[in-house]
């Protein structure tokens, strides 16, 4: 594994501990709506899990791109910063492939968050107590706010990936992306 795979800065940790914790609330809201006299023991050792499973799908995510400082240096090219100079071209165009790959499927999110509210409507009613409304209730907010998140960012990003894409394949240059011709 290359060294600069290995670092990690404090937006990633912040990351990567949300998504932990989000997991493991999630879990904690579950097992009290559905498993309530489930014992500490089991209940912890599940949560360590999902933390470490959340937590090991990001690692693996910012692999992808060549770890969490190539994704940084990337998005951060993105919007208007340096060249990524630890990156080769070749490397910077399939890193942004990748970003429009993922920017162009985030409509799954608005799909989710349909089906996610046409579920809930009718086990709404049937909820009782605070674990069962807020697992009616957060997975629509979760697909809300993901669905508006990216919706915003492709709104944003898409023309800038698309624009820095056709200049690195057709000139081998790499500029900032406000300097990119419209």
């Amino acid at each position: 594994m290359h060294r600069h795979r290995r670092r990690l800065d404090a937006s990633g940790a912040t990351q990567l501990g949300l998504v932990a914790l989000s997991a493991v609330c999630l879990w904690l809201l579950f097992r009290a709506a559905h498993f309530s006299s489930m014992a500490l023991a089991p209940t912890v050792l599940v949560a360590v899990a999902i933390a470490a499973v959340a937590s090991g799908l990001v690692l693996w995510a910012w692999g992808q791109d060549g770890g969490r400082a190539n994704y940084a240096a990337v998005r951060q090219w993105l919007a208007g910063g340096a060249v990524p100079q630890s990156m080769s071209p070749a490397q910077l165009r399939t890193s942004l492939h990748r970003l429009e790959d993922r920017l162009q499927g985030r409509w799954a999110y608005l799909v989710a968050l349909v089906l996610w509210s046409i579920g809930s409507i009718g086990r709404i009613r049937d909820a009782v107590g605070f674990p069962q409304v807020a697992l009616v209730v957060l997975p629509v907010v979760f697909w809300g706010g993901m669905t508006a998140h990216a919706l915003i960012r492709a709104r944003r990003d898409l023309p800038r990936i698309s624009k820095l894409i056709a200049q690195t394949t057709t000139t081998g240059v790499l500029s900032t992306p406000s300097r990119v011709a419209s």
